[in-house]
């Protein structure tokens, strides 16, 4: 039995949801929960499930949206759409004895969260507000639906009793939390930062729209001090194409509030570079805006159309010019990320140890989330480490006998 996951840390959660379901179960049966935010992964995933020697069950964002795709590179394989997994045992079930299942359409939709070793991934809404011509996303999982503050405080509980560490709040905008309920992010973040116990909090991704209504959501001290705010362009005129409903200056503000309110704050960003209409002069606004900004990770996206949505329609610029696009701006990146990480060496703290890596070393997570390596250390403990050194990706560090010479990340 295996369950592969795709896409981001709503779908993970997911995934770790039917995996508890699939527990104790046997049988030769591979899972696939699927994303559609790029074509790239797309091509993948089919790849994938074409390959496939096992019997299939194909759930996720792409079994929803565009079941027929798969059918077309796996006629037998079984359909589970996101809100039938709670049925996922049942259709590997039938997947295993030969009888293909087709399980889309509305059913009951229970997000609740399962830990996996120390970090558990909570879902506390699925869906958004946003109506953005790129995303199909919102196509798979509809509009917004958030949970309550009691429950979502309830899983939390039961997580840190099971030993987790750090609390990932999964969303497909954590910023939205609420709004179709009456309740709020900082509401939230302040009732799981009251709950007993050593473990740290992670808001996950949220919308500029959002972001300064739940500044506030990041003030409790068990909250990383990190947000992850998707900027897409520096152009105003490819952010109305866009149909994101903020300017460049607002997100200008945005991050510079939260910068004064929160000084050692870790800041991500997102960026779509080769979208249609987008000119020389817009994609250079964009590379001067990550500049300005100095963000401390950049994930660059090559624009890709996706069916049914409005993008899809609009025309498409040259496959070379969005790639050279990629390139330029995922070097940019990749020095600013270094540089960003590079202040830090001198920084004295403690640290959170999570994940071990290959060559031995422990990475955790200090205050501001980032990553830190260390030899020595020990999964789940806390540690204070001074920083001695850094990489484009993680902080390298000391602690008693560990020498960063010998770390990698």
């Amino acid at each position: 039995m295996r369950v592969l996951t795709y896409g981001c840390a709503f779908n993970r959660a997911d995934s770790d949801a039917m995996a508890a379901a699939l527990r104790g179960m046997r049988g030769n049966v591979a899972v696939y929960n699927t994303c559609c935010v790029k074509d790239a992964t797309e091509q993948r995933i089919l790849s994938a499930i074409r390959r496939e020697k096992m019997p299939v069950v194909v759930t996720g964002c792409l079994a929803e949206a565009e079941p027929e795709k798969i059918l077309k590179m796996k006629p037998d394989a079984s359909i589970v759409g996101i809100s039938q997994q709670y049925r996922i045992a049942d259709a590997v079930e039938s997947a295993a004895k030969g009888k293909p299942v087709r399980w889309l359409g509305k059913g009951k939709r229970r997000l609740s969260a399962h830990a996996d070793g120390l970090v558990a991934r909570i879902r506390i809404c699925e869906g958004c507000l946003g109506a953005c011509s790129f995303c199909e996303t919102r196509v798979a999982r509809g509009g917004l639906r958030s949970c309550g503050v009691r429950e979502i405080r309830l899983t939390a509980e039961r997580c840190v009793r099971d030993g987790a560490k750090e609390l990932q709040l999964c969303a497909q905008d954590d910023g939205a939390y609420g709004r179709d309920t009456g309740a709020s992010l900082p509401e939230l973040a302040s009732a799981l930062s009251s709950i007993p116990g050593d473990f740290r909090v992670r808001i996950g991704m949220l919308n500029p729209e959002h972001a300064p209504k739940v500044i506030g959501a990041f003030s409790p001290s068990k909250v990383y001090k990190f947000l992850h705010i998707p900027v897409q362009s520096g152009s105003d005129a490819v952010l109305r194409a866009m149909r994101r409903p903020y300017t460049v200056a607002d997100f200008r503000r945005t991050i510079a509030s939260y910068r004064k309110r929160y000084p050692d704050i870790a800041i991500m960003t997102d960026v779509i570079v080769g979208f249609p209409g987008e000119t020389g002069a817009d994609f250079q606004k964009t590379t001067d805006l990550l500049w300005e900004m100095m963000f401390d990770v950049v994930n660059v996206s090559k624009y890709s159309a996706r069916p049914r949505t409005q993008a899809a329609k609009m025309k498409q610029l040259p496959n070379s010019i969005i790639k050279k696009r990629s390139e330029i701006a995922s070097a940019l990146c990749r020095a600013m990320s270094e540089e960003r990480n590079r202040e830090w060496v001198g920084w004295e703290g403690d640290v959170l140890f999570l994940e071990k890596v290959k060559d031995g070393s422990i990475i955790g997570r200090n205050d501001s989330y980032k990553a830190v390596a260390v030899k020595g250390a020990k999964i789940g403990e806390k540690r204070r480490v001074k920083v001695v050194g850094a990489t484009r990706t993680c902080l390298l560090a000391t602690s008693r006998a560990s020498a960063a010479r010998r770390m990698t990340c």
